[in-house]
């Protein structure tokens, strides 16, 4: 390597106390000698496992519909369960509105998936009466182009015809029970070395005709498996991996404690924890990438880059398109990658316009996002709007590639579109199928989006504002803490305007509120119908004016949300023209990216802030200059490179356009995959102190509803694809 391994042994050289190069305390040594053979390492795992699922207290709900003739109900469970219980989710839209939950079950490291079967022993039953259970709700998408015209995209799944109260009548119009069955494999995962098994819990059965709403109070069932031979190379290899036992939260799975001893084996100890990728022209001229690089040491890291042309020149790629994205892939994955390294963190820092699979003229930036198409793969054929409003809602960069690397491949039928939800999956045994990704990250991945820019006139290079911001991630978590500082950093802005009718967003402001407990200071600054003008009026022209007249010393975090672009959030204020038109006069800013630049001249502003964005585009990577929702690519910019430029330490914002589903109902907050969804768990894990790469792949993992089926998964997946990290993956949530 030309100087990579350079910086890290050079930092870890300056830090008397810190461990060596392969040097933890942790861990017992290991060596290749000390394999399947050696002592206590001689296994017989288990080939079966029995489960008790025990529905919890059921919860029955008005549906929340607009149609003022139609009366309906959901149902669902209690959400006040454990993690090892499971994560809770709907069906798609135009079904019963019956709550679901997926539950995780560890096997043994040599379970072969192929041959997994599920039976069902037993089950009680309680009859809850006869009601009407309501379909789930639309999903939709809001999103504007450079001339800050939005539109709304409703989100039928395909081949589904429903009535006129968003039933889908295939359904409806049967006599008999839905669901058929109460449990099911519904994926395959992987964690590093740890595999488990997705399964889908349906405790609810309705009669569309008789109305007969059943739950399953108990059931009993039986999990068996075939074993699977493993060489002792690659046994030392992923069990020797330190990580995935000191990281794993036994919770996380229905029998995590009773698993975890099918994964003792031997550990290596760590080499390299924190990874930073970057450019040969950003490692050779950024100065304070280096003094990042030492405040990581200090932290306890064990710090190395690599650049792009090393990568590309030691591992290179043969793919037609993506071509450096799938040599790092190829790096992570190596021998000598993450499981080896022993990594948790990795820190992407360059320009992350991805390379469009279907356009042979795009620009591709230097430290790329995987371009990913979940709804399935678009190629833009002509320069209409229609044409170009499909493409903005299919394509969906992300950085989830570089730390979900279960497998090589995300483009498994070889069309040259990877992620693709219908199509790039893997059959593995009798009616059971994999997914290109499986959304469980084996490393906490974080993006800077800025790096060395090129001067063509003069051919100088300048990182300057890649520094500028590197200087602020230091600040942030070096500045003393005093009365002052305090006070911002536990202030909370819910600057959230509507969606849709229907109160939704807050109800998610008051919910989080009460998440928050009284440690935080939330200001409630969401739109509470599409009928208040507060928010607009009241605070100016934006929600960053409204932060300086509100509280001068800032946030330590802020929610926005509203329809998107690429330049701002909006929301709508005039009653007349709801829910459809979003032309400028119906419209209010949320925040425009020029907002930034003017808090950020505020001399009290005390502290940066966290920022979650639910809205559309705001943090759009693809600039091709050929689709009003792509902008050109001089300059590159966005809503949230002007943030993290002006007012922000770190950013969780959406690549593309993102959806939601309406109407909602309060208890659903948080428990499902929509962008909503998505932003209030990530609030909730910041306030509980989670890492901000640790609290992405959390809301990554659970939000993976893959039986949830149809159109309902490829717009998950799609949500969970572009909300991406853009700051230090190992930082947190800093308010004491």
């Amino acid at each position: 390597m030309k100087h990579s391994n350079l910086a890290a042994i050079t930092l870890l050289a300056l830090l008397t106390g810190t461990p060596g190069l392969g040097q933890d305390n942790n861990f017992t040594n290991f060596t290749r000698g000390q394999g399947r053979s050696g002592t206590g390492l001689t296994r017989k795992p288990p080939t079966e496992l029995d489960l008790t699922l025990i529905t919890r207290n059921h919860i029955i709900e008005k549906h929340p519909t607009d149609d003022p003739v139609y009366k309906a109900y959901i149902v669902h469970e209690d959400y006040q369960g454990p993690e090892s219980e499971g994560a809770h989710f709907s069906p798609r839209t135009g079904l019963p509105e019956l709550g679901m939950r997926q539950v995780d079950v560890l096997l043994p490291y040599e379970a072969d998936f192929r041959t997994l079967d599920l039976q069902i022993l037993g089950e009680k039953t309680q009859f809850l009466g006869n009601i009407e259970i309501g379909p789930v709700g639309i999903a939709e998408s809001g999103l504007g182009d450079d001339q800050s015209n939005f539109t709304t995209v409703e989100f039928v799944p395909d081949g589904v015809q429903l009535d006129d109260v968003g039933r889908d009548m295939a359904v409806y119009g049967a006599n008999q029970d839905w669901p058929l069955n109460a449990l099911e494999i519904s994926e395959i995962a992987q964690h590093r070395a740890l595999r488990y098994v997705r399964i889908e819990y349906r405790p609810f059965r309705w009669n569309p005709v008789t109305k007969a709403l059943v739950k399953v109070t108990q059931l009993q069932a039986r999990l068996t498996w075939d074993t699977r031979s493993v060489s002792d190379q690659k046994r030392d290899l992923e069990l020797g991996d330190p990580v995935p036992l000191q990281d794993m939260d036994p919770q996380r799975f229905l029998n995590g404690k009773s698993g975890i001893p099918w994964y003792q084996h031997p550990k290596r100890p760590t080499i390299t924890d924190y990874l930073i990728i970057t450019s040969d022209d950003t490692y050779m001229n950024s100065l304070e990438l280096w003094k990042f690089m030492l405040q990581k040491a200090k932290q306890g890291h064990s710090v190395e880059v690599k650049t792009v042309e090393w990568i590309e020149t030691y591992f290179p790629s043969t793919a037609s398109t993506g071509r450096r994205v799938d040599s790092i892939r190829k790096f992570l994955r190596s021998d000598v990658g993450y499981q080896h390294m022993g990594l948790k963190y990795l820190l992407l820092v360059g320009d992350p316009d991805p390379d469009d699979q279907g356009d042979v003229f795009d620009s591709v930036g230097d430290v790329p996002m995987l371009m990913t198409w979940p709804g399935g793969k678009f190629t833009r054929s002509a320069a209409t709007h229609e044409d170009e409003l499909e493409y903005a809602i299919r394509f969906a960069p992300t950085d989830s590639c570089y730390g979900e690397l279960s497998y090589a491949n995300w483009d498994l039928d070889g069309d040259g579109f990877p992620g693709e939800r219908k199509d790039d999956r893997r059959k593995i045994g009798v009616g059971k199928w994999r997914y290109a990704t499986d959304f469980d990250m084996e490393i906490k991945v974080g993006r800077i989006p800025f790096g060395a820019e090129v001067n063509e006139q003069t051919k100088t290079i300048s990182t300057t504002r890649l520094d500028d911001f590197l200087a602020e991630l230091i600040r942030y978590e070096t500045d003393p803490m005093d009365a002052d500082l305090r006070s911002a950093r536990r202030t909370v802005f819910l600057a959230m305007g509507e969606y849709r009718k229907g109160e939704f967003m807050q109800r998610n402001g008051e919910a989080l509120v009460e998440e928050l407990g009284t440690v935080f200071d939330p200001v409630e600054m969401y739109q509470s119908t599409p009928y208040d003008y507060e928010l607009t009026n009241f605070f100016l022209r934006s929600i960053w004016d409204g932060m300086e007249v509100k509280y001068r010393n800032g946030a330590g975090l802020v929610w926005w949300s509203g329809h998107g672009s690429f330049k701002e959030s909006i929301l709508n204020t005039d009653p007349s023209t709801w829910p459809n038109d979003w032309m400028d006069t119906a419209q209010g800013h949320v925040i425009n990216w020029n907002d930034p630049g003017y808090i950020s001249s505020n001399p009290s502003l005390q502290t940066r802030s966290i920022v979650i964005t639910g809205a559309c585009l705001n943090a759009n990577p693809e600039f091709d200059g050929a689709n009003r929702y792509c902008p050109s690519k001089d300059p590159v910019d966005n809503l949230i490179y002007r943030t993290l430029d002006d007012v922000a330490v770190g950013a969780f914002a959406n690549t593309s356009a993102s959806n939601d589903m309406h109407p909602r109902t309060k208890g659903s907050i948080g428990k499902k995959s929509y962008s909503s969804d998505i932003a209030y768990s990530l609030a909730t894990h910041l306030a509980n102190g989670c890492r901000l790469g640790v609290a992405l792949a959390k809301v990554r993992r659970r939000g993976d509803f893959t039986g949830a089926g149809g159109n309902i998964a490829s717009l998950k997946a799609h949500n969970l694809l572009i909300m991406n990290l853009f700051g230090d993956p190992s930082m947190r949530y800093i308010i004491d």
